[in-house]
């Protein structure tokens, strides 16, 4: 209950100047306090170089950025899953990244994807980029397999699958078995 009740205060920077020197890691520690209860499932990878500098920085608005980035990644990842914070020098900055895989598969020349939020960074030195990834079936992938004595049809369909399983094993056994068909149909004809 102490922990909780420090990790507030600090989260807050209660009765403290607006602009702190700022521990990053400990700041995002603090923020991670402060959504725990949405954590239960999640695996929290820490990937923090050792002795960064302090950051003078609005301490209780930095906070605010990181809850909106861990929030962000839960919801991308249903609350199940893994995120990874890093925090690293590069060069007289700290690079900071919140990450959660949140991955989509192209199947077909004729299709896309388009990732939400977009984000507009008005500081020409932030860099943001979104946790999403978008890609078409590796030509390299499908060559392996061929090599291997699948036809170029049942190497996608392998690689398809091993994609949705996760989703699939979620589903009720009957409709598992639908969308297994549904997606084994779509894949009929189809080349990475």
């Amino acid at each position: 209950m102490f922990d909780l009740i420090r990790a507030i205060k600090d989260y807050s920077y209660m009765d403290q100047m607006p602009i702190q020197e700022v521990d990053i890691p400990q700041s995002l520690e603090n923020t991670l306090a402060m959504v725990a209860f949405r954590l239960g499932k999640m695996e929290v990878i820490r990937d923090y170089e050792p002795h960064l500098p302090c950051v003078s920085a609005y301490g209780r608005e930095l906070n605010q950025v990181w809850t909106a980035l861990i929030e962000n990644a839960l919801d991308a990842v249903h609350d199940e899953g893994t995120i990874k914070l890093l925090v690293r020098t590069a060069g007289d900055m700290l690079l900071i990244e919140v990450f959660a895989a949140c991955d989509s598969l192209l199947i077909g020349d004729k299709c896309g994807a388009h990732t939400v939020p977009y984000i507009e960074a008005k500081n020409s030195s932030t860099l943001f980029e979104h946790e999403a990834t978008t890609s078409k079936i590796s030509e390299d992938v499908l060559f392996y397999c061929v090599q291997r004595g699948l036809s170029q049809e049942e190497a996608v369909g392998l690689v398809v699958n091993g994609f949705v399983k996760d989703v699939l094993q979620q589903l009720p056994m009957e409709f598992a078995v639908e969308a297994q068909k549904l997606i084994s149909i779509s894949l009929e004809g189809s080349v990475g």
